[in-house]
């Protein structure tokens, strides 16, 4: 089992992604004279709230593991692999060290598929 480290960036990077749709959302359902605007709004941020949650389990699920599938590597020799979850791909860059067991994520890119 591998120690998980994750940067700085690439939590912001998760918190930009996450609050850029939320706000996207709410501000689609803000203002519509909809009855229950407000709970269409707050549904939408409970959702994406979970989403944060499953992104993280599912890096932690993945890179715990000993051996990690469908690595490639850029040419500034950083390994990467691609993560699918739900309509999304996450491109995730990390090294590893070996010996002590650890992994550090780098980067984290999200592409809507």
């Amino acid at each position: 089992m591998y120690n998980i480290n994750i940067s700085e960036n690439s939590y912001n990077k998760l918190d930009g992604f996450i609050d850029w749709f939320t706000s996207t959302f709410i501000k689609m359902y803000t203002d519509t004279w909809i009855y229950d605007e407000l709970l269409i709004c707050n549904s939408y941020i409970e959702m994406w709230d979970r989403f944060y949650d499953l992104i993280l389990e599912k890096l932690n699920d993945i890179f715990i593991q000993e051996k990690i599938y469908w690595i490639s590597t850029t040419s500034e020799n950083i390994l990467y692999t691609t993560i699918s979850i739900n309509n999304f791909r996450l491109f995730v860059y990390y090294s590893e060290d070996k010996k002590s067991k650890n992994r550090f994520i780098e980067d984290i890119e999200f592409y809507k598929r």
